[in-house]
């Protein structure tokens, strides 16, 4: 009984590896497809540069996962919005999980695949589509996230999912199914209402764990399946135009009518999900940030999902005019980069502190406890302002830029239908929403 059960477990092992393999060569054939034979070099590098993390332990599994659940949730008509920093990973964008490219800005031709950087602050959503010497369509992408804060945030990354409440049985179905060599635990929280699923390596499935073992069992990898986004699929029934084909088009119908835009810049976003917060009036706070492109909106995004981010913080520094929400860091991925380049600039290749001084910022740990002195001594040393250190001092949690990105995405999204079907639009958020 015992070499039986050995022999399953190294069954279930090989087939993991078998299957990682196949991703891992899936991976590459998106990558020849977006890029072509032979990719820029930034990007090979940084398509490599995860292949570490990939071999490291079987989160890639769970990318897979989470795009045939995005998959079969669009192919029948629901919305599927990932959350959480899964879009800081290329591997996974190419795997179809998630829906931000994190390379840094770029145009891409769709003919002979020849890539342009961009170096300015902008998105993707800001740039217009132009014409390749070849004389192929150029097309932007890359939202600009390092893989360093996916990564550094947990020891087995999550991927929480948001899914229209209809569609949580086919979810739960698809992730029986695909799961079968882990065991499966089920938290079901009856507060909140999230089904999480925790994905560990060996042992029997089926498990339902109590509040007791969450915290132990939920350090593995995660699914958060919850009951959302009902409003997309009424929007795009009652409108006649599915949700997922302005998506793929978004940056074309956005370059097509400026007033998608001018409306989240001059503040018109309390009917827009995920600029409707109890605590603020996004409309405001968009007056007084004064943003200039969707760029900034990222920053505004990332500012108010954070803990004294923007309270007290941001806010003073834009109405003072010490700088503008374009200067100001706004996300730990902002942190990391900023601190990284100041490093690189020095003549350093490698970016262990920026990392640290980032994961600290995240936590709130100056904001809780202090600066504490060493860390206060490397800050001053590659602070590139004088107002950064105080900033600092001031947060206790810091947003991922993933997950910004991810909901700026869907917002402008759900913009396009209230500047094209105004009518429809509110009667389904009064509907749904109550606004």
């Amino acid at each position: 009984m015992k070499n039986e059960s050995k022999n399953k477990v190294g069954e279930k092992i090989y087939g993991r590896r078998m299957e990682k393999k196949r991703l891992w060569e899936k991976a590459q054939e998106c990558l020849i497809s977006l890029y072509g034979e032979m990719p820029d070099i930034a990007i090979l590098n940084r398509f490599y540069s995860e292949k570490m993390q990939f071999e490291k332990d079987y989160s890639v599994l769970l990318w897979e996962l989470v795009a045939k659940i995005k998959h079969r949730g669009r192919e029948m008509g629901y919305c599927v919005s990932l959350g959480g920093t899964l879009g800081s990973s290329f591997v996974a964008y190419l795997l179809g999980a998630t829906d931000t490219n994190p390379l840094p800005l770029h145009y891409t031709c769709q003919k002979c695949k020849r890539v342009e950087f961009v170096n300015e602050k902008l998105l993707p959503l800001d740039l217009v589509p132009k014409e390749c010497q070849c004389g192929g369509k150029m097309i932007g992408d890359g939202y600009d996230i390092p893989y360093e804060m996916h990564i550094g945030v947990s020891e087995t990354p999550s991927a929480p999912l948001w899914i229209d409440p209809d569609f949580i049985g086919d979810a739960e179905q698809i992730i029986r199914e695909n799961m079968k060599s882990f065991r499966i635990f089920t938290l079901i929280d009856r507060e909140s209402n999230p089904i999480k699923y925790a994905f560990l390596p060996f042992g029997k499935d089926g498990n339902i764990c109590g509040e007791e073992d969450k915290s132990r069992i939920f350090a593995g990898l995660t699914v958060t399946p919850l009951a959302t986004h009902k409003y997309a699929g009424l929007l795009a029934k009652e409108c006649g135009v599915n949700f997922y084909s302005v998506l793929e088009s978004l940056n074309e119908k956005i370059s097509a009518d400026p007033q998608i835009t001018k409306m989240f810049l001059s503040g018109k976003v309390n009917k827009i999900p995920y600029f409707r917060l109890p605590a603020l009036n996004m409309s405001r706070v968009i007056m007084s940030a004064k943003p200039k492109n969707s760029y900034d909106l990222l920053k505004v995004f990332g500012a108010v999902h954070g803990t004294n981010t923007w309270k007290n913080n941001a806010a003073g520094l834009i109405e003072t005019g010490v700088c503008s929400i374009d200067e100001i860091p706004t996300h730990r991925d902002d942190i990391f980069m900023m601190l990284r380049d100041r490093l690189a600039n020095e003549g350093y290749s490698d970016f262990g502190i920026a990392f640290e001084i980032t994961n600290k910022m995240r936590r709130g740990s100056f904001g809780k406890s202090g600066i504490d002195p060493r860390s206060h001594a490397i800050m001053e040393y590659l602070s590139p302002t004088e107002w950064f250190i105080s900033y600092a001092e001031k947060i206790h949690y810091m947003f991922p830029k993933a997950h910004s990105a991810q909901n700026l995405i869907y917002a402008y999204a759900f913009m396009w239908y209230r500047v094209n079907f105004p009518d429809v639009y509110d009667r389904v958020m009064k509907e749904v929403l109550n606004v």
